[in-house]
């Protein structure tokens, strides 16, 4: 998905210094919309993004990476191998599921926030 976005489209992911290091070489941050020397201050700080819940949104001059997976649906493995264990003849394709729901990481959230506002 990350080398897809960033080499196919040509829109590589907010934060995804691997594959899209040419547009964030040209990154400039939004302008925090409160106040906008606080941006400034932000982007001098050298703390890592994903050590500070409070950086790596797109009002930093780094932003963390951009790139979150909302809901997974699996099977339910461990019930699958019990049900193994008591009968060979278990239909894998009825077990049950789990569905996984995360919800978006605080960067995330904030860099939303701004953008539907």
């Amino acid at each position: 998905l990350r080398v897809h976005c960033a080499e196919a489209l040509g829109t590589p992911i907010v934060g995804d210094y691997k594959y899209g290091w040419r547009a964030h070489k040209k990154w400039k941050p939004l302008p925090c919309p409160d106040d906008g020397e606080a941006n400034d201050q932000d982007s001098k700080e050298k703390a890592s993004p994903g050590l500070d819940p409070e950086k790596g949104s797109i009002l930093d001059g780094e932003p963390a990476l951009h790139l979150h997976c909302r809901q997974m649906i699996i099977p339910n493995v461990e019930l699958a191998l019990q049900k193994l264990q008591l009968s060979p003849n278990v239909d894998l394709l009825k077990v049950e599921m789990l569905d996984l729901i995360c919800p978006l990481p605080s960067h995330m959230q904030r860099s939303w926030d701004l953008l539907c506002n």
